[in-house]
């Protein structure tokens, strides 16, 4: 009998294989995890840093306040961004936050127990404050008053800012300071805040109107505000402030991506090669195949990476089947010419018992599948249930004689030759199981579906991370609003 190395390759080969797939399944999803995990990550941060920035302000108040952050504060929190008012109408807010607050002082009877020059100071101020009041509310638009008038608001204003300066010096020259004395000072600081920006627009109108366009903002009648407040995007305003921010920390993500699945893809083209070397890439994880041995012998099939039809290779599989099969035929009965003594002796020889039996058993198998080939071979086309049952009857009456020669293989003696054999038979039977298993599947459009998302699944993930990266930048980018510079 010749010797049956030639072609074999070691079971072992097939447990690395299978090691490898699972290993690289398992390594793609642990990179998913820390690719998706680090996008959050990040997201929250970029989050963070947007919603801790200040909040967009009203056109108005941001004239009025010339930007000075003190003035932002005071008048953020009580203006909405959409609210449609203009410069003098903040002027006269000014003025009426402050007398109000001056008035909550003055009536703190507790607070104000001991400072009784603060207290005469306060309510001094306090006139002269709903002095100016009168005065807006004759003619509530800046700009529009005579220069006298204007003088006159702006002397009131720069007494106001005297009496509560003297009441700030008389808090201040008490020895000790107290919860009630450091209460105080801040609330009269606070109106000091509106009293002065309040001064500060008298002197300085023309040029917070022309920030504000006053052509605009005057229609034509004095006391018609038609004034259209530009829509603030909030997250554009945002977003630009931030822009060298959000760019660096995307770009670090999509370089990220792009360098686990570079190491992805150099791991996986290392390892495969120096396991089996596939001529098709979708053999590893085709529908034919779904057991290691499977994957290694197709391989030696499909020898071209243009084959992507199940059906074809199922065909591949059937005629690779039948040529195994006859050459195991040929090893065994490729036997010396022995006269009739010794032909009397090997016949006693459980062996070659088995060996005999094992070739009529494999004749057997090769002879259900031979008329396969008789009809279409294309088993997952327009084939009736029929002849789909036909088929799958021959398929298992090829295993069963497979099944029955390696049974009498076992009754040999144990020999290289005998496992060997085995081995070989079992491989065949392997694949054969395999493309039975696929008959089963009656639709041929689940078929290609298991076919093609099996091959997405392993050479089509990094492509999915990146494109969903992009997309997800891209997205952030419209909802920002600004054009991310990558």
């Amino acid at each position: 009998m010749k010797s049956m190395n030639d072609n074999t390759v070691p079971v072992q080969q097939d447990a690395n294989l299978y090691t490898f797939h699972k290993r690289n399944k398992i390594l793609i999803l642990i990179s998913l995890f820390l690719i998706l995990s680090l996008t959050v990550v990040l997201g929250v941060l970029i989050t963070h840093v947007v919603h801790n920035n200040p909040p967009s302000v009203n056109p108005a108040v941001k004239a009025f306040c010339l930007d000075t952050p003190s003035c932002l504060k005071a008048f953020n929190p009580i203006i909405s961004v959409k609210s449609r008012i203009g410069p003098s109408q903040i002027f006269t807010l000014s003025l009426q936050t402050a007398a109000k607050q001056l008035e909550n002082v003055i009536n703190d009877k507790t607070a104000m127990i001991g400072f009784e020059n603060c207290s005469s100071s306060l309510r001094v101020g306090l006139g002269r404050i709903r002095d100016a009041l009168a005065t807006m509310r004759v003619d509530p638009f800046v700009e529009m008053q005579s220069n006298e008038q204007r003088a006159e608001m702006m002397n009131k204003i720069d007494a106001v800012e005297e009496n509560l300066n003297s009441c700030l010096d008389d808090l201040g020259s008490r020895a000790e300071s107290t919860a009630v004395i450091s209460e105080v000072t801040a609330k009269v600081q606070e109106v000091m805040v509106y009293v002065n920006r309040s001064g500060d627009f008298l002197l300085g109108y023309p040029a917070v109107l022309r920030r504000f366009d006053i052509d605009d903002y005057i229609g034509g009648d004095r006391g018609v505000i038609n004034l259209e407040i530009e829509k603030h995007d909030a997250f554009s305003k945002l977003g630009k402030r931030n822009k060298t921010t959000i760019t660096i920390l995307t770009s670090f993500i999509i370089s990220l991506a792009l360098i686990i699945g570079a190491l992805i893809t150099y791991l996986v083209q290392e390892d495969t090669s120096k396991l089996v070397p596939y001529n098709n890439p979708l053999l590893f994880y085709s529908a034919p195949c779904n057991v290691p041995p499977c994957w290694r012998v197709h391989n030696t099939i499909i020898t071209t990476a243009y084959i992507t039809d199940p059906a074809k290779i199922f065909t591949l599989t059937l005629q690779k089947s039948i040529e195994d099969l006859e050459t195991l035929v040929s090893l065994i009965d490729d036997t010396p010419q022995l006269d009739e003594l010794q032909q009397m002796k090997m016949r006693a020889n459980k062996t070659m018992i088995a060996f005999n039996n094992c070739s009529d058993s494999l004749r057997n198998g090769s002879g259900q599948i031979q008329p396969l080939f008789l009809v279409n071979p294309f088993i997952f086309g327009a084939h009736s249930d029929e002849q789909r049952g036909e088929t799958i009857k021959r398929i298992i009456a090829a295993e069963e004689n497979l099944e029955a020669c390696v049974r009498d293989l076992e009754k040999a003696e144990e020999s290289t030759a005998v496992i060997e054999v085995r081995e070989k038979v079992l491989r065949v039977k392997e694949y054969l199981s395999s493309s039975r298993d696929n008959l089963f599947t009656y639709e041929h459009d689940v078929v290609w579906d298991k076919f093609w998302g099996d091959f997405v699944a392993k050479w089509g993930v990094m492509f999915g991370v990146v494109v969903a990266t992009v997309f997800r930048n891209i997205t952030c980018k419209n909802f920002l609003g600004i054009k991310l510079a990558i």
